[in-house]
């Protein structure tokens, strides 16, 4: 119903609105992200994304075969089966050299949430039609994924596209046992 649907809207972006605030307000809460924390250790964390298995257990049992969960199950998988090697050869050969593979990663990985969320809400729209209903995500606990697991899947994700140079540069990036310089400030953009 409406009031449901909005009530999610509500939840789920209380926590993008705290961590787009904390990233413009509190200095050191960017910085984690953009000079302390090498990026293999974001990408490696992303393993978690193997829950999404469970979209795909919905379809092998037919209890919805829409290509939603079809799509949503495939790419969890995909994203957390690669993070670990991805983050590994990270580490080794720095994010500077790595810079395409990551890239590729992590536009399947915003991609699989981007298009769900799009999915899921031209169905409760009507304008796309799916044969199954989609309300089961709204079902606990699958409802609870929604505001902490896709907050954190898209601000890897943002972090990344919109501060692939900021990281690149930072020295915390750099293959195992270079030395290069630190975060450029000029080129850091969330």
């Amino acid at each position: 119903d409406f009031n449901g649907v909005m009530l999610y809207n509500i939840a789920i972006s209380v926590p993008f609105s705290v961590i787009f605030f904390a990233w413009l307000k509190v200095p050191w809460f960017s910085d984690i992200f953009l000079k302390m924390m090498p990026y293999y250790v974001m990408i490696g964390f992303q393993s978690y994304r193997i829950c999404g298995l469970g979209y795909l257990e919905i379809v092998r049992r037919g209890l919805n075969e829409d290509f939603f969960f079809l799509w949503v199950g495939t790419l969890d998988l995909i994203v957390s089966l690669t993070a670990i090697p991805l983050a590994l050869a990270v580490k080794k050969n720095g994010l500077k050299k790595m810079k395409n593979w990551v890239l590729a990663w992590t536009l399947m990985g915003f991609g699989d949430v981007t298009i769900s969320f799009v999915l899921y809400f031209l169905n409760w729209l009507k304008l796309y039609h799916a044969d199954n209903s989609l309300a089961v995500l709204m079902v606990y606990p699958v409802s609870g994924i929604m505001p902490t697991f896709v907050v954190g899947v898209f601000f890897t994700h943002l972090v990344f596209l919109l501060n692939m140079d900021a990281l690149m540069d930072a020295k915390i990036n750099a293959p195992e046992g270079d030395d290069s310089e630190s975060v450029s400030e000029s080129t850091s953009l969330l």
